[in-house]
This record gives C-alpha cells, structure tokens and sequence, in this order.
C-alpha cells in the first residue's frame, strides 16, 4: 500500500464485493393506502389550531358588557338597548346561516364518498365515513335550534345579550348619575 493510498483510500475493484444495506425490502406506505377516504378526497378535514377563527366565534370573542356599557352612556335610551339586542341576534342568526350553509356543502362532500362500492371495498372506512356523517347531522339539528333560539335571546348567544344588557344597565346608571350630580353645575 503506497502512500496515497493511505491518504486518499483505497480503490474498490470488480473482484471486491461491494457492500450493500443488509435491509433491502421495500416500504409498505409505497403501495398500500392507510389515510381516511375523505382525507384523499381533501373533503371534511378537521380544523387545526391554524385555522381560521369562524364568524361566530368572533362573535362570541366580543366584549358586549363594554358595548352595551357605551351604548347606555352615550344613548341611554331604553328603546336602544332592543334595537341592539335585535342586532346582535340578527349577527348571530347570519352567522349560523352560514355555518349551516358550510356545513351542508360538507355533508355533501361525505355523501359523495358512501357508494356501494366503497362499503364493499373498504368497509371499516365506509363505517367511519357514516359516523362523521351522524355527527354533522346532529350539528345541523343543533345550528337550526341555535337559529330558533337567537331570535329570542336564547341559547348560546344568551350570555353575550346578558352582557350587553348588564353593560348598558351599568352605562345608562352612570349618566343618569351625572346629569343629577352635575345639572345644577356648569363647567366653564
């Protein structure tokens, strides 16, 4: 062995064997298919934390008791507070409008996927698929009674109307407060 080939390695010839990984057997995910049928047809995927928040739970995020406290500082007037409430309603009742409009184009999507041919191919998918389909059933039964609720100030939306309410309550008593205490009293 000469010099360089101490520095620089030795060349393999053909009569050496060139050494191979001793594990040669292919990847099983090359060719069989472990995902959920909807999560390869890009249909009712699961929101992640990076999604988007939605218009209700925008909605819900507001601070109403500083709202209404505003409202009933600045109008106090009675009539006020139920034209806002019938807003904030409305608000809520179009946010679900669409929420159930999302959510019918989604159970759309999951009833392209229940053919006969998928419960015969895959039946334990074709089952899961069916339970995700109960489940955004039972969620559209609970947006139309969330619907019929938010008319009258019911219902999910109801914590967010007591708020505005206690809000504008506490806002109307302040200025009610000020003009008796300061009526008599005119700043220059």
């Amino acid at each position: 062995m000469t010099l360089f080939d101490r520095i620089f390695g030795k060349k393999q010839t053909a009569a050496e064997p060139i050494e191979r990984p001793a594990d040669t057997s292919i990847a099983k995910e090359l060719f069989i298919e472990e995902r959920d049928l909807l999560e390869l047809s890009g249909g009712a995927q699961k929101p992640g934390p990076e999604a988007a928040p939605t218009v209700l739970a925008a909605l819900l995020a507001r601070d109403y008791f500083s709202i209404g406290q505003k409202d009933g500082y600045e109008e106090y007037v009675l009539e006020v507070m139920d034209e806002r409430i019938a807003l904030i309603a409305a608000g809520f009742r179009e946010a679900y409008y669409r929420e159930k409009a999302d959510l019918l184009e989604r159970m759309d999507q999951v009833k392209l996927a229940l053919t006969p041919k998928a419960k015969e191919v895959m039946p334990d998918q074709y089952a899961r698929i069916e339970k995700q389909l109960e489940y955004l059933e039972r969620r559209m039964e609970d947006i139309l009674l969330q619907i019929d609720l938010a008319s009258c100030g019911e219902g999910y939306i109801e914590q967010s109307v007591r708020a505005y309410k206690a809000g504008f309550r506490k806002g109307f008593t302040l200025r009610l407060d000020e003009d008796v205490l300061f009526r008599d009293h005119k700043i220059l």
